[in-house]
């Protein structure tokens, strides 16, 4: 668990960068929205989403060590449900807003490509702040910011925002460079020819978003 020590205060690192996170996800999320004059309807439903991702994270622990949480609640405030309650509170996160998307009937590439944005900025600003707890993967997290704000510098100059093709095509950028990324971590748990499990995820789903966006362009 990453901390943070101000003076006699010991703060809870991982809380700060998550918070990070959604900061900065929301203000890159505000920008694309206000730069493409989208519908104001979406604002509260990234909000929401992640107020529900951070609860449920926070409250996984509930799942996981019950005994050991309900004997001492303060343990709520120090720790979380660590990977598998992040996989939990995407689920739910992802839940909600599948929901709302189809019961306004939004456009899902707009619904979409706001999502993309708003990862992009909050991880970013993750990374960022990683820099400072792991110094020694400062080359790993730099190369992930600069992934990062690339995509989404080129959400900011889609002339085509509202295309699936171009949208696809910047997931599968995306998951190919951080799939080379993910070799400067000397941390990652090798699975197959010095791949790791994440890799192997990201270039699987690269490859299924260049099929859809090749199959696209073929109908176009």
């Amino acid at each position: 668990m990453y901390t943070l020590q101000i003076g006699s205060f010991l703060l809870n690192g991982q809380i700060l960068l998550i918070l990070a996170f959604g900061a900065m996800g929301w203000l890159a999320f505000r920008s694309y929205s206000n730069r493409r004059s989208l519908d104001k309807d979406f604002e509260p439903l990234a909000f929401n989403a992640f107020i529900i991702w951070f609860l449920i994270w926070k409250g996984s622990i509930l799942i996981f060590e019950p005994a050991t949480t309900l004997q001492h609640p303060l343990t709520l405030l120090y720790y979380d449900g660590g990977i598998k309650g992040r996989w939990i509170a995407t689920a739910a996160a992802a839940i909600y807003l599948a929901y709302k998307i189809i019961k306004g009937k939004a456009p899902w590439q707009t619904a979409l490509a706001l999502a993309s944005v708003y990862i992009l900025g909050g991880t970013a600003a993750y990374q960022i702040g990683l820099l400072w707890f792991e110094p020694a993967l400062w080359l790993f997290h730099l190369s992930y910011v600069m992934m990062a704000l690339l995509i989404l510098l080129a959400f900011y100059l889609d002339k085509q925002p509202g295309s699936w093709t171009s949208l696809l095509r910047k997931w599968v950028w995306g998951c190919i460079a951080l799939a080379v990324i993910c070799f400067l971590n000397p941390e990652r748990t090798q699975l197959i020819l010095s791949f790791s499990i994440q890799q192997m995820i990201l270039m699987l789903f690269g490859l299924v978003a260049f099929i859809f966006m090749s199959n696209l362009e073929k109908r176009e």
